[in-house]
Parts: C-alpha cells; sequence; structure tokens
C-alpha cells in the first residue's frame, strides 16, 4: 500500500513537470504586435533572422539553461510558418508571432545568463563534467545531475531564484562525487582491470607481495583522487605510476601460474633459456663472460659490467667533448687574426706601336733573349694596360 502511494506521488510530480509551461504576457503581446506594425522587413526576412538568431544563441545551450522560454519561441515560430503557408493569414498576424518569437529567443539567452549568474558554481562543476566525460563514463548518474540542474534553471526561469539558490549546494555535492568517481574510472580504470586479472591468475597465492603492492598504489592514487580532484597534473602522474606497478603485478603473476603448472622438463627449459639470455645480453653489450653461476649472482655480475662499462664510455665521451672544445677554440683563434692585404701588381702603359713589337713576343716565350725579360718576373698578364 505504501509503496503504491510513492509511485502516486512520483507520477504526479512528473506529470507537474511535464505540463509545466510560460505564458506570453499581456505587456509582451502588445510589444510583438506594436514591433509587428513598425517592422520594415519582409516575412522571409524575419524568418532568415530567426535562424540566424538561434544558431548563433546556441539553441542547444539555450533549450537547457531555458527550456520553458524556448518552448514558448518553437511555438511562435512554427505558428508564423503555418501562416505564412496559408494564403488567407494576414501579413500583421505572422509578423506578430515571428516578432514573439525573436522575444522569446532573446528572453532565453537573458535567463541562461541568470543561471549562470546565481547558479554560478553548479554551472562550474557541470562544465567541469562535460569536459572529464562523465555522460560517456559514467551517463546514467550524469543524467541524473543534468536533470537537477536543469529544474534549478527553470526555478530561475519561473521566478524563484532563491529557492533555486537554497538547491544549489546539495546539487554541488552530487556533482562533486560524479567528478571524483569519473576522475577514477578515467584514470584508475586500467589499472583496476590488471589487478582484477592477476588476482584470477591467482596473484594471492603466487604473488602476495607484488599484489600488496599494486593494491597499496591503487588505494592511495584513489584516495588523492577523492582528497585533491582538481589538482590533474598530480593525478595524472600518480595514475601513470599505479598502471605500471598494476602492469607489472598482471605480467608477473601470468608467469608465476604458468610456473606453477609446468612440468619438470618445462621448468629445465624456463631456467636454461633465463641463462642464455643472460649470455646473450653480455655478448650484445660486449661485456666480459661470466662464468656461470647461481642465477641472482650471475644477474648481478652482469649488472656491475654494464655499469662499468657505461663510466668508461662516459669518461671518454668527456674526454672526446674536450678534445674538441679545445680545437674549436684554436681555430677561433686563427680565424680572428687580421690577414694581411694583398698588394696590387703595378700597370705598364704601352703604345699600340709598342703593343705589335712586343704582345707577339709575350706569348713567344723562345723568341726573346735573357736581357729582354721584365724586371719584374711576376708580372701578370692583366697588369699591362694597352694605350690606344
Amino acid at each position: 500500500m505504501f509503496s503504491r502511494f510513492i509511485i502516486i506521488l512520483i507520477t504526479v510530480f512528473l506529470a507537474s513537470c511535464a505540463t509545466q509551461r510560460l505564458e506570453q504576457s499581456e505587456q509582451e503581446i502588445t510589444e510583438a504586435k506594436q514591433q509587428a506594425v513598425n517592422s520594415k522587413k519582409s516575412v522571409e526576412e524575419l524568418l532568415v533572422e530567426y535562424a540566424n538568431k538561434l544558431e548563433v544563441l546556441d539553441e542547444d545551450n539555450l533549450l537547457f539553461y531555458a527550456p520553458l522560454t524556448m518552448q514558448l519561441a518553437s511555438e511562435k515560430a512554427a505558428k508564423a510558418k503555418h501562416l505564412r503557408s496559408n494564403n488567407s493569414a494576414s501579413l500583421p498576424d505572422i509578423k506578430f508571432e515571428l516578432m514573439s518569437a525573436l522575444h522569446f529567443l532573446d528572453k532565453a539567452n537573458m535567463n541562461k545568463k541568470a543561471v549562470k549568474l546565481h547558479l554560478k558554481s553548479a554551472d562550474t562543476h557541470f562544465t567541469e563534467l562535460k569536459n572529464l566525460q562523465a555522460p560517456s563514463l559514467l551517463p546514467l548518474k550524469f543524467n541524473k545531475i543534468e536533470s537537477t540542474f536543469r529544474q534549478l534553471s527553470t526555478l530561475i526561469e519561473t521566478g524563484k531564484i532563491q529557492d533555486a539558490i537554497k538547491q544549489e549546494p546539495d546539487l554541488i555535492k552530487e556533482m562533486i562525487q560524479v567528478e571524483i568517481e569519473t576522475l577514477q574510472k578515467s584514470y584508475l580504470d586500467k589499472a583496476a582491470d590488471y589487478i582484477q586479472q592477476a588476482k584470477e591468475n591467482d596473484a594471492s597465492s603466487y604473488a602476495p607481495a607484488t599484489l600488496k603492492e599494486a593494491e597499496g598504489f591503487y588505494q592511495a592514487t584513489s584516495a588523492f583522487i577523492q582528497k585533491s580532484y582538481r589538482d590533474k597534473n598530480t593525478i595524472i602522474e600518480k595514475s601513470e605510476e599505479t598502471l605500471k606497478v598494476a602492469r607489472k603485478l598482471y605480467f608477473i603473476s601470468k608467469e608465476t601460474l604458468a610456473f606453477h603448472k609446468s612440468s619438470n622438463e618445462e621448468i629445465e627449459i624456463k631456467v636454461i633459456n633465463a641463462y642464455a639470455l643472460l649470455k646473450e645480453l653480455g655478448v650484445s653489450l660486449a661485456i666480459e663472460p661470466l662464468e656461470i653461476s647461481q642465477f641472482s649472482e650471475q644477474g648481478a655480475q652482469l649488472l656491475k659490467q654494464i655499469k662499468i662499462t657505461k663510466e668508461e664510455t662516459s669518461d671518454l665521451i668527456k674526454q672526446l667533448q674536450a678534445k674538441n672544445e679545445a680545437l674549436a677554440s684554436n681555430k677561433q683563434a686563427v680565424i680572428s687574426v687580421t690577414p694581411m692585404p694583398q698588394l696590387q701588381s703595378p700597370k705598364i702603359i704601352m703604345s699600340q706601336e709598342t703593343n705589335k713589337a712586343v704582345l707577339s713576343e709575350l706569348f713567344m716565350p723562345n723568341s726573346y733573349s735573357d736581357a729582354e725579360v721584365l724586371e719584374d718576373e711576376n708580372l701578370e698578364f692583366d697588369s699591362i694596360e694597352i694605350v690606344k
């Protein structure tokens, strides 16, 4: 009996929400009629103006922040289009409907601004939830919050601003919780999957220490998100570290499970392959061959050799860098020295008669004696100028 009474109450409440609407006031009707008479725009121009304004103001946004007012705007625009298709309708009547529709678009935009002013915190949280992809990650919880926020917007739309303000804190609490859950799902879901798969590999039996480590990281990161849900950079860092540890747990649990299920022959092959891997690493890194010993000791020796090689390589690189810097410094010093100016060769001026007599001999080195050699043995042909 009691449950039936609750269902009836919910049904009545939903019905009242569905039938709630605004009406055009007498003042709004008078102003729209006067604008219709004064307007020199055609019906087609007013229809275009309505469509453009609807696009600029963002119809979806207005529907969220002012659903009742947008309902009136839509009805008025639809009626104007219907009257336009009816040849018996008067032009002032069509324009009246369009002027009313334009007015309600402006009014819806004003209500949007009022919601953002009076419910500023809730609006900020709501935007953050959308940015975090809460609609796709937690659709049911987001839809509930969206519905509640829309109801508060409607309260402001109907003039009940104080009622909306009083209900905002409870909505914000829900928003914060959904934001935290969205962050945990977004940043920790993969790590949680790895931990779960490791448990299915019986990690509690075969990799208990690694399981404890991974669960510790997960719980610490989850707690940090609860406490500092707006510190996105740290959340990302901690989540990445948690994911690494969880991945390690999964693969260790997978290998340990396989090891316990292996036969003696399979275990022997695994051990042989492990030793072969150490040997191959040593060969690849050009490290001195290591004598076979206990696996952990041989691994430690290999790491020691790698460290020594790394230090030697580092020292060599430093020496080469020092030599390169010294060579560069010497080169710069040589370049900075000012070069000696080059002296031009003197020019010898000849007349046309001398030209005829001498030039032929200049190109015939065997046709003149040593006595006829010019005093400047380095004289170039370009330094001879012929005078006409």
